[in-house]
């Protein structure tokens, strides 16, 4: 019977011990091309200091990014990232058409990716930085209830500055996928925007009110990763 565990036991970590390093080839210069990673996630973003006083809620969005690896005997990748996250908005109705005001914001940045000579069964972890411009943008919506038109008014904007610097890991699940969850700290230049308070009368936009600060926050993202 302890023979048999004992097979069955080193079978186990041979095949474990196999998948990890077959894993690990996507990143570690075994292939003769270049790999390249489409990645798609949730963000849930929870703002931090001067952001975080004026702003007591998590903001959700979403992230789509490309990374291409550097050079086939490297483990680490450049690329670029939307981001997109929802701050507050009002909606209101009147007698033939529908406003609804939001302030959103949006990021475009460029990425470093390295993957460290590590990995753990089905998991490798990444050390990640980023850095590009940020956008605040409120923006009316105004739907007519005649004819089903809708209509965009820019109110506010303001743009800056955005840097990170996370960690982060690949989960393998088949073929070329695997899960992706990513921790960051992001940081930003002073910008002002505008938050929705409470409904009073009027206009929606009427009942926002202007707040500036650095736009700093701490990010989670899961999603999806494919490698081609």
């Amino acid at each position: 019977m302890v023979r048999v565990l004992f097979v069955f036991l080193m079978s186990f970590v041979s095949g474990f011990l196999v998948q990890a390093q077959d894993i690990n080839s996507a990143y570690n210069g075994d292939t003769t091309k270049l790999i390249n990673f489409a990645e798609l996630s949730l963000d849930i973003n929870n703002p931090i200091y001067s952001f975080g006083n004026r702003l007591d809620k998590t903001l959700y969005g979403l992230s789509v990014s490309y990374l291409r690896q550097r050079n086939v005997t490297r483990p680490d990748c450049f690329g670029v990232q939307f981001s997109y996250a929802h701050i507050g908005s009002i909606t209101q109705n009147f007698f033939d058409f529908e406003d609804r005001t939001g302030t959103n914001l949006m990021s475009l940045r460029f990425l470093y990716r390295f993957y460290p000579d590590f990995y753990f069964w089905r998991i490798e972890p990444f050390i990640e930085t980023s850095f590009g411009p940020q956008l605040i943008y409120t923006v009316t919506t105004t739907t007519s209830f005649i004819d089903d038109s809708a209509s965009l008014n820019f109110e506010e904007s303001d743009m800056g500055i955005s840097y990170g610097v996370g960690l982060g890991f690949s989960t393998y699940i088949s073929g070329q996928v695997f899960l992706l969850t990513k921790f960051s700290f992001n940081g930003g230049s002073s910008l002002t925007y505008f938050m929705p308070g409470d409904y009073i009368q009027g206009l929606p936009f009427e009942n926002f009110y202007a707040e500036t600060s650095s736009i700093n926050y701490l990010n989670l993202q899961l999603g999806l990763s494919v490698s081609f």
